[in-house]
């Protein structure tokens, strides 16, 4: 059994923008090295398991039980498409995180932006799987931020509204 802890969730919401699984083989590609690292530390620290930095971004173990575990989490990669992109598509927002306190489903929310978010004038957030942006939306919803979607080709990206951008700041 696992607690759900801040931890946990934060990296349950990267593995959400960034993860992928290929047979028991769990890769998060992260944006940066610090990232990557303090993903490495939490399942070193916290989880007790032996990971690889390869090429000092992409955190990767090789770990059955918990390839099995975030795939009932987070839903099947899809067979009909190949590679990474498979997977990334059929991501959602676990069903265990829409029934924690506001820290755990911050946690959560920070892991997703710190993987795919972007910050620029506004604050976005874009990926391939329908379901897993609305979950985002649920949530962000929960604690009162408002937002707007747009489809882009083959995503979808959601912007905070600038009137709750300071909101989110303060998650």
């Amino acid at each position: 059994k696992i607690k759900i802890t801040e931890n946990f969730a934060y990296f349950l919401g990267l593995f959400a923008a960034e993860g992928s699984i290929y047979r028991n083989t769990i890769d998060i590609s992260c944006e940066s090295s610090t990232l990557a690292k303090k993903v490495k530390d939490f399942m070193e620290k916290e989880l007790g398991l032996k990971v690889k930095l390869y090429k000092s971004k992409n955190v990767r173990l090789q770990n059955a039980a918990l390839a099995k575990l975030l795939i009932k989490l987070f839903g099947r990669p899809l067979r009909n498409l190949k590679g990474k992109g498979r997977y990334s598509r059929a991501k959602r927002v676990p069903n265990i995180i829409f029934n924690q306190d506001q820290k755990i489903i911050c946690n959560f929310l920070k892991g997703c932006f710190d993987g795919d978010g972007t910050v620029t004038n506004t604050i976005e957030y874009a990926s391939v799987s329908k379901d897993l942006i609305s979950g985002i939306i649920t949530l962000l919803e929960f604690l009162g931020i408002k937002t707007t979607l747009r489809e882009k080709r083959r995503s979808w990206e959601i912007s905070i509204l600038s009137s709750d951008i300071e909101k989110f700041y303060r998650l």
